[in-house]
């Protein structure tokens, strides 16, 4: 059996950014044989939120609920106005379409643009980060569609 040579552990600097980014430093001093090598060796990445996170959970994370893929797909066509959307979802309650809204809202998917116009209060379209989803808010559509 080989001998393992004896070599020391190099400690290293980790420092917490925010909740999901970790940098890892060299120490200060290093060992004699390690001199000459910068010390701002700083590496940065990301760590994963779970060990189950993954693309999918992400995206659901975000357009999941009952109503918000729903209100997605029906903002696909331009812009609507909450009454235009309660027209096309009559199941949903107004304060969970609001609550929906919101929640996209703040998402940044739609913009919410409130209209001077005399009977037309609010009116909702996608954004460009919303527009982008419309290819996936397609696929729902016929798969949909394929399995009904």
């Amino acid at each position: 059996m080989a001998k393992k040579p004896n070599r020391k552990p190099i400690a290293f600097l980790l420092s917490i950014h925010s909740p999901f980014d970790l940098t890892v430093g060299l120490p200060e001093r290093l060992s004699p044989a390690l001199q000459g090598i910068s010390t701002n060796m700083d590496v940065s990445f990301t760590l994963p939120r779970s060990e189950t996170e993954c693309a999918v959970e992400a995206t659901v994370a975000v357009i999941g609920g009952k109503w918000k893929p729903i209100l997605l797909f029906h903002l696909t066509s331009g812009a609507k106005k909450f009454s235009d959307l309660q027209r096309l979802l009559p199941q949903a309650s107004d304060r969970m379409m609001t609550r929906s809204l919101r929640e996209l809202e703040a998402d940044g998917l739609i913009e919410r643009i409130a209209l001077l116009k005399p009977g037309a209060r609010l009116e909702y379209s996608l954004t460009k980060c919303g527009q982008s989803l419309i290819p996936i808010l397609n696929a729902m559509s016929s798969w949909g569609a394929n399995r009904v």
